[in-house]
């Protein structure tokens, strides 16, 4: 069987595992696709030898590396697309070598030797959801741990094409988060089991040889000569002693009253440092019987690595996303010293000409250069102080960006210095969502309803009506010639617009579940909801509105719809990813393919045949799904109407 073949195969059981119809199941993206692979911060790792001194970063789906020679100003050397979001990232002890884990399956090698071009060499994929975290590269191995398996062998003497030796046989009652090897054995971080040892002499079949039981919720384990380290939530850290390799013993445990602790790492030889949610704390270690808490800085740190004096640490929790540089030289007094921003989570997405805006959060506008919309790039950013950009619009060809209670109009003309030239206020209310028709501007303002403005000089917004009917929370919107559809929970309610007058409501729909995102053309709604997939209704004939079709998503949330000509695109979060339709009959949908998404696709922009999904996060993918599209985009007939 051909490779296209057996890949339509494997597409149509997973299509009729989640219960979405499959009979037309098909190719319907002829040209390929792109990824901008942005995202926050989650790994960070360090690496010093010959004088050099790197610091390595998971930000969204790429692997970035830093030169931390000056750790208060690292400088960015260079990084690679690996294609998911970066769970885990572990160094080789020659520096020329790099694995990283993903949220996904898969373990990723990258040579690292060219520090400005990193380059993505093999990979090795998990079946399922065995989910692989932690690593440790020893020689030729890399040792991961993996989450439903325990220990997994992996010879990587071949970078291209690593290849599975043996995994452990032990059982496994939780997450298995972290492994690092010491002589013969392997050491596993296995939460409900706490600590597992696996004897590694023989790679092929590596058997369990001991336990630490009793470091029950171990998720993070840093070893030192005879001394094991192990981070264990909300219950502590436990220190051990490996003198007996197999049958270890508690010298002591520390914890933080109501916090919970995810990393543990050295500074210097006698003390060690905390990620926590209240921050990260300073534990003096020089006797192990009894470590004393000497200090405590920030709050919402989660990952930790450090390099001499110096700790990195990426936030958690709703956190501005950003590495924040810890100078530890002196234990007792703590001081940040700085921070390495990343992009946020990509809320929303919406295609322009030669462009794409991203809503990244607490990161603000983000611009990308889609001439070649293969290869998206970034090209700038607008950061507002008031809050995160949720939601992303073109109109009368400027940007509009939606935040807690601001609109910010963007200049993007020049996409590498986009400019702001106006803000709208909706004091107290936050913008739910954004859509455009010709010079005028829609928001859903929550509590305040639906506002039209008037965008015909785009640095002078003016205010063309006002709808805010008692009890209505205005969520979502999609407008077409002579309606607007605005979401209230689950409730749909059509709104008659009257030119320069404020729109009058004639219909109501209920969905079974809560309304995520809307879409419009041509007399139809395309509703997505929450658990009911996506709802086609006909609203041909105004005050009679009635559902027409229904789309199942499988057994997760349709986020994010739009309509393209026939075509109907619908992000349905992280395991069903985009879902492309042909809606010629709108009453019969039929599906052209189904894409698996490298983040939780979100939301959704469709524009003569090109394709953008906001993938939560790890930044935007992009599809070219016809070949008479990708024609007219690289001949630069791509226009906004």
């Amino acid at each position: 069987m051909s490779v296209h073949h057996t890949a339509i195969a494997t597409l149509v059981f997973a299509l009729a595992f989640f219960g979405i119809p499959q009979a037309a199941a098909q190719d319907g993206c002829l040209a390929g696709d792109g990824h901008w692979g942005g995202g926050p911060p989650e790994a960070v790792e360090t690496w010093s030898g010959g004088g050099e001194k790197l610091l390595a970063i998971g930000q969204g789906a790429v692997l970035a590396l830093y030169d931390s020679s000056a750790p208060n100003a690292p400088v960015k050397l260079g990084e690679v697309l690996v294609g998911y979001p970066v769970r885990s990232i572990d160094i080789a002890p020659d520096g020329q070598l790099a694995a990283v884990s993903d949220h996904r399956n898969h373990v990723h090698l990258v040579d690292i030797g060219n520090r400005t071009a990193p380059l993505r060499r093999g990979s090795y994929a998990s079946v399922g959801l065995e989910q692989p975290y932690g690593m440790d590269i020893v020689g030729d191995r890399l040792y991961v741990a993996v989450r439903t398996i325990g220990l997994r062998v992996l010879d990587i003497a071949n970078p291209d094409a690593p290849v599975l030796l043996g995994q452990s046989s032990g059982v496994v009652s939780d997450y298995v988060f972290d492994v690092e090897v010491r002589g013969n054995f392997a050491y596993l971080a296995q939460r409900d089991d706490g600590v597992q040892i696996v004897n590694i002499t023989n790679p092929a079949a590596p058997s369990v040889a001991g336990a630490h039981a009793a470091s029950i919720g171990a998720a993070d384990i840093r070893i030192s000569g005879n001394r094991a380290y192990v981070t264990r939530g909300s219950l502590g850290v436990d220190i051990l002693n490996l003198s007996n390799a197999t049958a270890p013993t508690r010298i002591s445990t520390f914890a933080v009253s109501g916090d919970y602790l995810f990393e543990t790492d050295f500074i210097g030889n006698n003390h060690v440092a905390v990620s926590s949610f209240s921050g990260t704390h300073v534990y003096n270690i020089a006797t192990p019987s009894a470590p004393s808490l000497i200090s405590q800085i920030g709050s919402w740190h989660y990952r930790l690595a450090s390099q001499g004096n110096h700790a990195f640490t990426s936030a958690s929790g709703g956190t501005f996303p950003s590495v924040r540089i810890l100078n530890l030289a002196s234990p007792t007094t703590p001081v940040q010293t700085g921070a390495l921003p990343s992009d946020g989570n990509s809320m929303d997405v919406r295609i322009g000409a030669g462009q794409i805006l991203v809503a990244s959060g607490e990161r603000g506008l983000v611009v990308l250069d889609a001439a070649n919309p293969l290869v998206p790039t970034f090209a700038g950013r607008v950061v507002f102080p008031d809050a995160s950009i949720t939601s992303v619009e073109y109109v009368n060809g400027v940007a509009a960006a939606g935040t807690y209670e601001h609109v910010h109009i963007v200049d993007t003309s020049s996409p590498t210095n986009p400019v702001p030239i106006a803000s709208i206020n909706i004091a107290f209310q936050y913008i739910g969502d954004l859509a455009a028709r010709g010079t005028r501007l829609y928001a859903t303002t929550g509590q305040s309803g639906l506002r039209a403005y008037d965008m015909t000089v785009p640095a002078s917004p003016g205010v063309a009506w006002h709808w805010s009917p008692p009890g209505v929370v205005a969520q979502q919107l999609a407008v077409d010639p002579s309606f607007a559809y605005v979401s209230h929970g689950p409730l749909l309610r059509v709104l008659q617009l009257n030119g320069s007058a404020a729109p009058t409501a004639i219909d109501d729909f209920t969905m079974p579940t809560d309304i995520t995102d809307i879409a419009a053309a041509g007399g139809y709604v395309y509703v997505a909801t929450l658990n009911s997939g996506v709802r086609v209704l006909d609203n041909r004939t105004p005050g009679a509105i009635v559902q027409v079709a229904s789309i199942s998503v499988g057994p997760t949330t349709a986020y994010g719809v739009a309509v393209d000509g026939d075509r109907l695109s619908i992000a349905a979060n992280e395991f069903t990813g985009l879902l492309v339709y042909d809606i010629g009959n709108p009453a019969a949908p039929v599906l052209l393919e189904q894409r698996n998404t490298s983040g939780e696709a979100r939301k959704v922009s469709a524009r003569q045949g090109l394709v953008a999904l906001a993938e939560y996060g790890s930044g935007v993918r992009t599809f070219v799904c016809d070949a008479d599209a990708a024609d007219r985009i690289f001949g630069h007939g791509f226009e906004l109407p």
